[in-house]
């Protein structure tokens, strides 16, 4: 079964201060099985992308609970859904029988309420509403590295090139030094010198998806307010990390359901903002992430008003191992031998590893703009008193893309001021 593509189009323009810096890389390796072992408008572009914005934010809150399943609650994460569900989707692609049936599934693509041309259009719309908003602070780029024994097939790599934006580059395999460096070199020019040494081994063909993203604060944080405070990473143990402060009006609200609250940042680009989910109890986060869905997120009721937010300062690093993950959320075929990609090559291949690489830094910096228009927006009287938010205990971070609500970025920061490498590299 054939997917109609998508469009993904890059843009390279960097902002000139930074607040928020994620670089990612989402790398797909897929092995040879050989037998011989030797191997338009704004309004109608969010229309014509509903249904297609509604299945990545479902598959962002099975990815996001599948990694906090899989790894330990003290352990820091960082992840782009979006770039997996892009790339999955390109290579779903070239899957047929039980293998493409599984990964629709998986992506929560419902081919009975979608046409085919529904689904081309949709996607189309959304990845140009996400680049539109990319202009300033957000880079994507893409590249198929195939080993020059594997003949990709022409549809193949046309959808790559005329509707993902992929390069396609052959490249010999059998030099192991040589392919290895050729591809990190390519991640270390595609995130500006941030990522570097994510593939380790040689195969047979590699999907990379590299994310590089800057932004600013629309209201940044006066450095000489950033001050040492408690950061409680459980009930009996706390650390001093560099909290910032600021008193501004902000968007935020309640989530019972969860015991927690949130708060909305706003960048500069008033299509983005970062929001914080914040347990009520130091050891509430775990109840978050196990009954966690985005979409209760993005239909909370939002009030706005004076905000005292205390937020700390942290740098992650984190390299995550996504093929259990994937596997636990319903991606098992394409990693068995039994896979169906005859849509890439004649070669037999499966998918052996999926790895993500991200760096994400959070600090004062950036530079005054316009409000962002907030819906759902109730008014507070302005003799309350200040709301406090003070983010002092584990919580959740995402990065909003608000005209399809769809999670760019999601994580969990549990402990300040270590940055957590998890093991396992390409």
């Amino acid at each position: 079964m054939l997917i109609k593509s998508r469009y993904l189009n890059n843009y390279w323009h960097l902002l000139n201060f930074i607040i928020f810096n994620i670089y990612l890389i989402i790398g797909f390796i897929i092995q040879s099985v050989l037998l011989d072992n030797n191997m338009e408008s704004d309004s109608s572009q969010i229309a014509l992308f509903t249904m297609e914005a509604e299945s990545c934010r479902v598959f962002s809150s099975n990815l996001f609970k599948g990694t906090t399943e899989v790894y330990e609650n003290s352990k820091n994460i960082i992840l782009s859904p979006l770039s997996v569900h892009v790339t999955l989707s390109y290579l779903c692609h070239g899957a047929r029988e039980n293998t493409a049936n599984e990964m629709m599934m998986g992506l929560s693509i419902n081919t009975n309420d979608w046409s085919q041309y529904e689904m081309h259009i949709g996607y189309r719309n959304l990845l140009a509403s996400i680049n539109e908003t990319s202009k300033a602070d957000l880079i994507i780029a893409n590249s198929v590295f195939c080993h020059e024994s594997v003949k990709l097939k022409s549809l193949f790599s046309s959808l790559g090139t005329d509707y993902y934006n992929f390069e396609i580059k052959n490249i010999n395999f059998d030099n192991n030094i040589e392919s290895v460096g050729y591809i990190n070199d390519w991640i270390i020019k595609k995130t500006n010198n941030k990522i570097n040494d994510v593939i380790k081994s040689d195969t047979k063909l590699i999907l990379v998806n590299a994310i590089y993203f800057k932004g600013t604060w629309q209201h940044p944080f006066d450095p000489d307010k950033t001050s040492d405070r408690d950061f409680y990473i459980t009930k009996l143990s706390s650390i001093k990390v560099p909290m910032m402060t600021n008193k501004q009006r902000y968007a935020y609200g309640k989530l019972p359901q969860y015991k927690s609250k949130f708060i909305e940042l706003p960048y500069t680009i008033e299509d983005l903002s970062m929001m914080i989910i914040l347990p009520d109890d130091i050891d509430g986060l775990s109840l978050i992430e196990k009954n966690f869905d985005w979409n209760l997120v993005v239909d909370a009721e939002i009030g706005r008003g004076d905000v005292i937010l205390h937020l700390p300062k942290f740098k992650i690093q984190c390299t995550t191992n996504l093929k259990e993950i994937l596997q636990n959320i319903g991606f098992k075929n394409m990693f068995e031998n039994a896979a169906d990609f005859s849509g890439i090559s004649e070669t037999p291949l499966k998918v052996s590893k999926v790895i993500q690489k991200a760096f994400i830094e959070v600090n004062e910096e950036g530079s005054e703009a316009a409000a962002a228009t907030v819906v759902k927006m109730r008014l507070k009287r302005s003799l309350e008193e200040p709301e406090e938010f003070n983010v002092n205990r584990p919580f959740m971070i995402a990065i909003r893309h608000k005209p399809s609500n769809i999670p760019l970025f999601i994580g969990r920061v549990c402990d300040i001021g270590k940055e957590v490498i998890v093991k396992d590299e390409l």
